[in-house]
């Protein structure tokens, strides 16, 4: 299991907003390369290791399905993907209104910055896509440092993270 020393340095970084127009932010400094982590979020085999697995027209104008887990497949559209810095989807996770994800690399010095931005949210899901991408986020950190993404406790992240979210949510 990922320790929480090291799970507290991955966030230390992290920029967390929520707005009241459904939209939940974050940014975060990774220690890899641009095109690392831009292959993390598009290359399918290893997006299959901290995210879930895609499948479908993976371009432009596609069409995908990300499965998270066999109860959760969120159907996908590809609206821009410019390599290694930008891709949008709109993506309609299993009983819930249409959302749209934006995800911005940029490069600084040796390490990259992700932001996420997760629009068009309903207002009583924000605080639960603000801790659960952020869980990502960590699985992610543990791929690009050649660790096990399964290592990160979902339980043990949902614990830290929800009352950080919460509080943001009421802040607003």
């Amino acid at each position: 299991m990922t320790d929480r020393d090291t799970l507290a340095r991955w966030r230390a970084g992290t920029e967390r907003r929520i707005s009241g127009d459904g939209v939940v932010f974050m940014s975060r400094r990774y220690d890899a390369a641009i095109e690392a982590v831009w292959d993390a979020w598009t290359d399918p085999e290893r997006l299959a290791r901290w995210l879930g697995s895609v499948s479908g027209e993976l371009r432009p104008g596609g069409t995908a399905v990300l499965t998270m887990t066999p109860e959760i497949e969120v159907p996908c559209h590809i609206v821009e993907c410019q390599a290694p810095r930008l891709l949008a989807v709109v993506w309609c996770h299993p009983g819930e209104p249409e959302s749209s994800v934006e995800l911005r690399l940029s490069a600084v010095g040796g390490a990259t910055i992700v932001e996420l931005e997760h629009r068009r949210l309903p207002d009583d899901l924000a605080v639960g896509y603000g801790y659960g991408w952020e869980d990502f986020l960590d699985r992610l950190g543990a791929l690009l440092t050649d660790g096990d993404p399964d290592s990160v406790s979902w339980a043990q992240s949902q614990e830290a993270l929800a009352p950080l979210w919460a509080a943001l949510a009421a802040a607003r």
